[in-house]
């Protein structure tokens, strides 16, 4: 394969990620933001098509151990017969041992039919076909689609949608790669649903059935065929202009495939990064360390000024940084640190993160309130007004609420202190709730009214990623709208210890060279 350009759109906290590691990760098509992407569609004639395929071929494999038998009592003329099936049946051998496709010889098939109207084994052989085929064979290929392991790459590194949909609204990076492995082809885009060639799959997979050996998608012909689903995709994304990196979950061999946890990755050289035109702040400032670090070439990129495009800003260059001590903005820490929490499943740690906002900015905004009350009124202000339910009675995370939530958690690692009487309602049991990432970022918690007659009981339920997500979102807003106040935040020293470490380690790599 020859050798193309690549490229992958990708936030920030990511980008760091795939530089430290030289790694892209590569997901299920089941995480996919397109519900179509991948699917694997079978027609419902295929499936007759195959099933008679299976049953003669069961029917064929029984009529050859018949062939073989060595204690039949056969007539002369029997026995010059079955002398030239067996030589007939040792060169369809042959054949598909070299072209590892099963098929219908019109010579042995009307042999194996006679055969089939006297032999009381066929029946077995239709309901082993039929089985195999449902419970097996079809089911297997369904799920197919859940062991890909595929990495998304474009052929352009200037889309203005791909900046906005893959790299966080042009806050992020673009990597070039250059690859000639041959596991990345492009995407093919059709208005029409692609589907399997489940006969040809099947006919390679029973050849190699029959000659004793096992298929693996290094036979390039039935990994076209099995794979033809996974690179095409509707028209709608043509823009994306996609090259694919497919790979199975099984296939542990491939040079730099390697799995950390439970996760797939795929080593990768990056020839250089795009910055995009709205990064900015402390992860930038780490991601270029790390580019200079490792020799990487950095470009930034920018708005065109007379175009709807993004363009090179070659005149732009890095300015070199202090690599000892940093002063941080506490808040912008905290609101980095939920970030990274919530992307590796720390749900406790980016709530205790959270928990802790409000009473950083009600303590700047309301400087004249004693802490608890400018908690209360930045989260009641900013949240708990709009959390609200008409329902009389039913409870909600109202900023006392909320102060109890963090103190308990706090203080004692549970939830306890949020069950209490509120006045206008009680919460008797609560919950927080963890769910996994989607695509649109909404997360929804609930508030139920349960119990008998005589006593009824009130439960709240509050989702981590839709509170972290709330809290953060205000937070960036204060800082938007109210720039004064980042000089009120305190800094937070910090010094980046891995850094150093990784810097005198490359140092060292360098030195020994």
């Amino acid at each position: 394969m020859e050798t193309i350009e690549l490229f992958k759109y990708a936030s920030m906290g990511s980008a760091i990620k795939i530089i430290k590691n030289s790694s892209v990760m590569l997901n299920s098509p089941n995480n996919f933001n397109d519900p179509f992407d991948s699917i694997i569609s079978i027609r419902e004639d295929e499936k007759q098509k195959v099933l008679e395929l299976m049953i003669n071929y069961f029917t064929f494999k029984i009529f050859c151990d018949f062939v073989k038998r060595t204690d039949l009592q056969l007539k002369p003329s029997q026995k010059v017969l079955f002398n030239t099936l067996k030589l007939e049946i040792a060169t369809y051998i042959k054949i598909l041992k070299k072209n590892k496709t099963y098929f219908i010889l019109p010579f042995l098939n009307d042999m194996v039919d006679a055969f089939s109207m006297i032999n009381p084994e066929l029946k077995i052989a239709i309901e082993d076909a039929k089985d195999k085929l449902i419970n097996e064979i079809i089911p297997s290929l369904e799920k197919m689609r859940s062991k890909a392991r595929i990495s998304c790459f474009s052929t352009k590194n200037d889309s203005i949608l791909m900046w906005s949909h893959y790299a966080d609204s042009h806050r992020g990076v673009c990597f070039e790669f250059e690859e000639n492995r041959e596991y990345f082809k492009k995407v093919n885009y059709s208005t029409k649903k692609p589907f399997l060639n489940l006969s040809g799959a099947i006919a390679r997979l029973l050849a190699y059935d029959f000659i004793g050996e096992k298929i693996t998608y290094q036979d390039k012909e039935f990994a076209n065929i099995m794979l033809d689903s996974l690179f095409t995709k509707s028209m709608e994304w043509s823009y994306e202009n996609e090259v694919r990196c497919v790979l199975s979950d099984e296939e542990i061999n491939t040079q730099g495939y390697y799995y950390e946890g439970e996760k797939s990755f795929l080593k990768m050289k990056i020839s250089k990064i795009y910055i995009g035109a709205k990064a900015s702040g402390a992860n930038l400032k780490e991601l270029l360390y790390l580019a200079d670090n490792r020799k990487i070439p950095v470009v930034f990129m920018k708005e065109d000024e007379n175009n709807y495009s993004i363009v090179p800003d070659y005149n732009k260059k890095i300015i070199g940084e202090h690599k000892g001590i940093v002063y941080k903005n506490s808040l912008e820490s905290m609101l980095d640190e939920i970030n990274d929490c919530l992307n590796n499943d720390l749900y406790l740690g980016a709530m205790q993160c959270a928990l802790t906002i409000p009473g950083i900015l009600g303590s700047i905004l309301y400087p004249e309130m004693n802490y608890k009350n400018a908690y209360i009124k930045w989260y009641q202000d900013n949240i708990g007004k709009h959390e609200s339910f008409c329902t009389p009675g039913m409870p909600y995370l109202n900023g006392e609420a909320c102060l109890k939530l963090k103190e308990s958690l706090h203080n004692f690692g549970n939830t306890n202190g949020v069950i209490q009487d509120y006045g206008s309602f009680k919460i008797d049991e609560f919950k927080l709730i963890i769910e996994d990432k989607n695509f649109f970022d909404i997360y929804g918690g609930e508030a139920l009214i349960g119990g008998d007659f005589n006593q009824k009981k009130t439960e709240l339920q509050i989702n981590i990623r839709d509170f972290c997500f709330k809290i953060s979102r205000l937070a960036y807003v204060e800082i938007t709208n109210n720039p004064i106040i980042i000089d009120k935040i305190p800094k937070m020293n910090l010094r980046f210890f891995s850094r150093e470490i990784e810097e005198l380690e490359e140092d060292f790599i360098k030195y020994k060279k």
